[in-house]
């Protein structure tokens, strides 16, 4: 399996060492491809003892085609965004035809987990469908991403297996100690504007919560700066570290505290849930991708837009959403066990 993602964002890691977990009941060893990536982002895996990392790409190849001619080896795609490249499909082609003889073997194909930047059916999406026919398991995690290559079924994004457990999410008695509405916003959206610093100062007032700006990305820090000017010096969480696997331990902690988050991350709003806060997609661009995919874990309705909202109605719909908190706990839980039940296919 490829582990690449991005090295400065704690859901990339997070999401593949949930996938990480369900594959290692297909096999004693995984194969881990992690390119150039620092031991910060890998920390963030959670790899084993038994896994066998490669920065090189010919290596980790080289190891894919002895692989294939073993008796039960697999092979998973990566999970997480991705886009049919030309590079990618040839890789994705090509590894379908190493699927192809591990099934031979008893082995298995798996693509889990992924869903597309742009979900429009075109001769890319045809191309990888082709790539996909020999996988065994391929699911998405959202419609959107099914229907444009036309194979596979849909369940949550794998970072709604982490966080608090289950039992835990629903226990009322930590509710009175969440003081914090977080907000996480993107470096590479438009900047708030004034309707939405009003309304997110309202809802804030309105629910009686402590602001304070995270960056659960590392670029999107000089974001939060600028949003602490503009909500009149609401305190910023700084990284500690680059540390991934202690990033997410202190983000999470935030998150823990916070009875809102507030952001256009799709990660930030997965960890907010999994940690008993409410998420709030509030965008200042174009919220599909956060709908498609948290509405795949039952989320529906809590991702809208600052242009389409005016700010009363933002307001208001904020606190429409925080009304859900039980409802949006038990949509949690509920992804979890699609998600068991996914692992259960990925081993059986």
């Amino acid at each position: 399996m490829s582990a690449i993602g991005q090295a400065d964002n704690i859901g990339d890691s997070a999401l593949r060492r949930e996938y990480l977990n369900a594959l290692r009941g297909v096999t004693d060893v995984v194969h881990v491809f992690v390119a150039d990536h620092t031991q910060d982002y890998i920390d963030g895996l959670g790899l084993k003892r038994t896994d066998r990392t490669y920065s090189s790409s010919r290596k980790w190849i080289s190891t894919l085609i002895r692989m294939t001619f073993r008796g039960r080896s697999s092979f998973a795609f990566n999970a997480g965004e991705t886009q049919p490249t030309k590079r990618r499909l040839v890789f994705w082609i090509a590894s379908g035809v190493c699927i192809v003889a591990m099934r031979a073997g008893g082995g298995k194909g798996v693509h889990a987990g992924v869903g597309l930047r742009s979900p429009i059916p075109d001769a890319s999406t045809k191309l990888m469908r082709f790539a996909l026919s020999s996988s065994n398991i391929v699911t998405w995690r959202d419609h959107k991403s099914a229907l444009a290559v036309g194979r596979g079924k849909v369940r949550p994004d794998w970072a709604f297996g982490a966080g608090t457990p289950s039992d835990d999410l629903l226990d009322d008695s930590a509710e009175g100690s969440r003081r914090y509405l977080t907000i996480t916003m993107r470096f590479d959206r438009p900047l708030p504007n004034e309707g939405w610093i009003a309304s997110i100062v309202e809802f804030a007032s309105q629910q009686n919560l402590e602001m304070v700006l995270i960056a659960q990305v590392e670029r999107d820090i000089d974001r939060c700066n600028e949003l602490s000017v503009m909500l009149g010096g609401v305190p910023v969480v700084q990284w500690s570290s680059r540390n991934h696997a202690a990033v997410e331990t202190e983000t999470r902690h935030i998150y823990k505290q916070s009875a809102a988050v507030v952001s256009d991350r799709l990660h930030a709003l997965v960890f907010a849930a999994t940690e008993g806060a409410v998420p709030i997609g509030y965008s200042t661009g174009d919220p599909e991708k956060l709908e498609r995919t948290l509405e795949a874990a039952g989320l529906s309705g809590v991702a809208f837009g600052q242009e389409t909202t005016p700010v009363q109605n933002a307001t208001e719909k904020m606190g429409s959403i925080m009304s859900r908190r039980v409802e949006i706990a038990a949509n949690v839980i509920s992804a979890r066990v699609a998600l068991k039940e996914l692992e259960r296919e990925i081993t059986g």
